[in-house]
């Protein structure tokens, strides 16, 4: 009993804890697309460069040059290369999110998750 009476305090603290730790996902704001790359040896993926980076990337991010990585598995991911190369043609700048905290796609590179072109 004096074991449960020490340790409840812990118990109730962990979800508070939990849910006060954010995940943190990369974004950038008003930036354009430099490039956009696709390579059979990287399977069935784009890989974005801007022409700025993140200025706080999450931590399994260490690439120095792509900004993003975007699979092309599903027709959505389709939709969003599409709004990827037209922001490319026209130069258009763009606010790109991340997937929190995820480089599942390429290790390295954090994986895309929302676009908008302005």
């Amino acid at each position: 009993m004096k074991f449960l009476k020490a340790i409840a305090p812990a118990i109730f603290a962990l979800p508070l804890a939990i849910t006060v730790l954010p995940i943190q996902a990369a974004s950038l704001s008003n930036t354009k697309i430099t490039t956009l790359m696709l390579d059979k040896n990287h399977g069935k993926a784009v890989f974005i460069e801007t022409t700025t980076l993140p200025t706080t990337p999450i931590s399994c991010h260490h690439s120095k040059r792509w900004s993003y990585v975007l699979p092309l598995e599903s027709d959505l991911d389709k939709h969003f290369y599409s709004m990827l190369l037209t922001a490319h043609a026209a130069g258009k700048t763009v606010n790109l999110d991340g997937v929190n905290g995820t480089c599942a796609v390429h290790d390295g590179i954090e994986t895309l998750r929302r676009i908008e072109i302005q």
